[in-house]
């Protein structure tokens, strides 16, 4: 098992590689030093190049740009470093060992091998694993595009590397291709699960195994499904963590929030933390309840995650309510929970938490939470003060105003409305921008035009293209070829 984390940086990864002295009296020190890694593209026809804003950077001509860094070790001290390719479909590898800056590997999954005439393209989410074996495997999740580029939809992949020195020795095994999102992996031994939701039909979170080394995989079964009135509220309704195995025993673990059965499509505000349990390696599980929020309280900022100290067995789980920080803990593989210990007391001042990750070894447990400015200066924009839609997909700054800010709101992460807000003031006040206009479903992104401040962009889940070129005075309503669903995102240049 090893640690990760996922940061959104802006063009290479920053990794701190680090060496630990020991002295004869048993004295030691730390010493850190950091190295940018680039990934590299060949962008011969595509019409892309490196922006002015990276210019004297030190950035080379045919990086690839990338964001939300992981890392992972293997027994023997392999690593591996991955990053989802900006410019490029393809996640970046880097392997190496402890301590030492790894050398680039490749750009992996650039394309997916599909089912029929399809476009498969991989490098929208990742995550990275040692078997104790010394395979390298990377799940990832793949945008698929039909034959007429007017459709596309999600599905997830593990390419396995058998040589993490040697990129010749990947394979890639699609598992599903139905519309799903966000992977996560975990091994014990040589048996490997991966799990992922299902965000075509019913947000189920479902689970894949494999007893031979990544090779081969088969579904069992999902964690959410044949728990009562607890799948009622999870159905439709959930984000999930990482999926854990317990290294030294049979248990496998699940951790998600979920809602209730009343807020379904109405509210992505999760107040409850369940983590589900199974000894058989996923064939059944059982789901049990860590702790329960009052209603409208969400808990799922990003996702909430687990670990489990493998030299105790105590599992830990890990979730925030944008404020505070809370971790729970069980020494009975998951059965009962601790009450929440709140760790981000000393840190009182906090506005805004978010992105808790966990480890743990030896009784001693670390948090890591993602905040601004250090968490020193935060502000809650409270956007609920303005508007009826409280659910925000994306947020931009104006490249024109580093005061004015864009915000694409809407009742739920799957919804029929949505709306663009506007601050003037740094997010002090908002006010509704977009005029004469009507969503069909949530308000996924906006962009500001680059060159010209009165252009303004938004796109809707369903393909809606709406837009103003005088400064939200008036605004006109294309779409996107019928049939398609699923738009995540909108770009102006």
């Amino acid at each position: 098992m090893r640690v990760r984390t996922r940061l959104l940086l802006p063009l290479g990864i920053a990794i701190a590689a680090f060496a630990l002295s020991v002295s004869i009296a048993g004295a030691s020190t730390t010493s850190f030093s950091n190295q940018t890694l680039f990934g590299t593209w060949d962008p011969t026809g595509s019409g892309l190049t490196i922006g002015p804003a990276f210019s004297g950077s030190g950035t080379p001509p045919n990086s690839s740009g990338d964001s939300e860094p992981a890392i992972a070790f293997a027994d023997d001290g392999t690593m591996a470093v991955d990053g989802l390719g900006w410019l490029p479909f393809q996640v970046n590898v880097w392997t190496g060992t402890f301590g030492s800056t790894p050398s680039y590997f490749g750009g992996l999954d650039q394309v997916v091998p599909s089912h029929g005439n399809r476009l498969t393209l991989g490098d929208e989410d990742a995550d990275i694993e040692f078997t104790s074996a010394g395979t390298m495997l990377l799940a990832d999740l793949n945008v698929i595009f039909n034959p007429n580029f007017n459709n596309a939809q999600l599905g997830v992949d593990v390419t396995r590397c058998t040589d993490p020195s040697d990129a010749s020795s990947c394979t890639t095994t699609v598992l599903d291709q139905t519309n799903s999102d966000r992977p996560w992996i975990t091994h014990r031994g040589t048996t490997v699960w991966v799990s992922y939701h299902d965000s075509g039909n019913s947000s189920l979170i479902h689970v894949q195994q494999s007893t031979d080394d990544g090779r081969t995989w088969h579904k069992v079964s999902s964690p959410i499904t044949g728990q009562g009135p607890d799948t009622g509220k999870a159905t439709f309704n959930n984000d999930q963590g990482p999926i854990v195995a317990d290294p030294n025993s049979d248990y496998l673990y699940d951790v998600y929030a979920s809602g209730i059965q009343q807020s379904k499509s109405h509210s992505a505000h999760f107040n409850n933390i369940f983590v589900s349990r199974s000894t058989d390696g996923g064939k059944t599980w059982e789901a049990n309840l860590v702790h329960s929020a009052p209603i409208g309280t969400a808990l799922n900022n990003i996702f909430p995650s687990m670990t489990v100290d493998q030299t105790t067995g105590t599992v830990y789980a890990v979730w925030t309510d944008s404020h505070t920080v809370w971790v729970s803990s069980s020494t009975d593989h998951g059965k009962t929970w601790t009450s929440p210990t709140d760790v981000s007391t000393n840190a009182a001042d906090l506005a805004t938490t978010l992105m808790p990750w966990v480890a743990a070894r030896g009784g001693k447990v670390d948090v890591v939470f993602r905040s601004s400015d250090k968490g020193e200066h935060w502000e809650d924009m409270e956007i609920g003060r303005f508007s009826p839609l409280t659910y925000g997909r994306d947020i931009r700054t104006s490249p024109h105003d580093a005061k004015v800010m864009y915000a694409a709101l809407s009742p739920a992460a799957r919804s029929t409305d949505g709306s663009v807000y506007r601050s003037d003031d740094v997010g002090k006040t908002w006010t509704r921008f977009d005029r004469g206009i009507k969503a069909d479903a949530t308000m996924m992104g906006v962009v500001v035009h680059p060159k010209d401040p009165n252009q303004v962009y938004a796109v809707s889940r369903v393909g809606q293209i709406f837009g103003t070129q005088d400064g939200g005075k008036s605004w006109s309503e294309s779409r996107l070829p019928e049939g398609v669903r699923d738009a995540y995102c909108v770009a102006a240049g």
